[in-house]
């Protein structure tokens, strides 16, 4: 299923929210994002979904039912900011029934998002994250919960045996972005402190493994090498004397050894990722 709502992103989030309707017994104060009727599987009637936020206080979801009356409701009050346009229903396991996923603001750059299901007057939670950035991505027709974080790669979560899990390798085709901004901070002949190469070989490594391409990943960190002993592509991360700027060059070429020594252990495993200590099970999983 696709999202129930597509609003501009250019308008404003207080443009969206509009009066609790007669129907509804939520609380006085409560703005409602979004209200979506679902045809939950295995219950006998339709229901009413209800995306709200209470200011400054929590979002939630309410289900009620056709009078407006309250079933169930489930609130976070670690997200205080307003819901975005990836709050909505999905079919997020894969089994053609209906889940709630519910995304607002916890701060600055930084959002909370949650999974639920709903069975028999009851919402259970079945998923939890935060990142500077959540997002359901599409691939092989099925919805991806997608999860950005700082200086890391995005993290994809699948419903797998009853629990989402991390399936980065399952999806390599989703770096080629995220692998060409990293070549960028490489190429672009502006000066950076050293660690922001040792990062770009690390992130672009550990991209470039889960398609086993230990090749380009090995050339890319070398690079990194070159690019952190050219003294006008590299300034201090601190302020202050060449000593410190040495430093960094140490630590930095001490990251990108490691990073080739994980890529070496890769390969001889046939891994498709940095972290993994035995030979991969591949998961039925369809890619992108």
């Amino acid at each position: 299923m696709t999202s129930f709502f597509r609003r501009a992103a250019a308008t404003a989030f207080a443009s969206i929210y509009f009066v609790l309707p007669a129907w509804s017994r939520l609380p006085d104060g409560t703005t409602v994002y979004a209200t979506k009727m679902v045809n939950f599987c295995g219950e006998a009637a339709p229901v009413r979904v209800v995306f709200y936020q209470r200011i400054g206080e929590s979002i939630g979801v309410a289900v009620l039912d056709l009078s407006g009356r309250e079933i169930t409701k489930n609130e976070d009050d670690s997200a205080t900011l307003p819901l975005t346009e990836a709050t909505g229903i999905y079919d997020l396991t894969g089994d053609r029934c209906p889940e709630i996923f519910l995304v607002g603001g916890a701060g600055a750059k930084t959002f909370e998002a949650d999974a639920y299901t709903y069975s028999h007057g009851h919402l259970r939670k079945i998923g939890s994250w935060s990142g500077q950035g959540v997002r359901i991505q599409y691939m092989g027709g099925k919805p991806v919960i997608a999860i950005t974080g700082e200086s890391s790669l995005t993290n994809l979560y699948v419903w797998n045996r009853g629990k989402f899990i991390r399936a980065n390798e399952s999806f390599p085709n989703f770096y080629i972005p995220e692998i060409a901004g990293q070549r960028k901070i490489l190429k672009n002949g502006g000066s950076l402190p050293a660690y922001m190469y040792s990062q770009a070989c690390w992130l672009s490594a550990e991209a470039l493994v889960y398609g086993r391409r230990y090749g380009e990943a090995e050339a890319i960190c070398h690079e990194a090498t070159k690019v952190v002993h050219t003294r006008e592509r590299v300034i201090p991360s601190l302020r202050g004397s060449e000593e410190v700027l040495r430093a960094d060059q140490r630590k930095a070429d001490q990251e990108i050894e490691r990073t080739l020594s994980l890529v070496a252990k890769a390969r001889q495993k046939g891994a498709n990722n940095l972290h993994q200590k035995t030979r991969p099970t591949e998961l039925q999983i369809p890619r992108a």
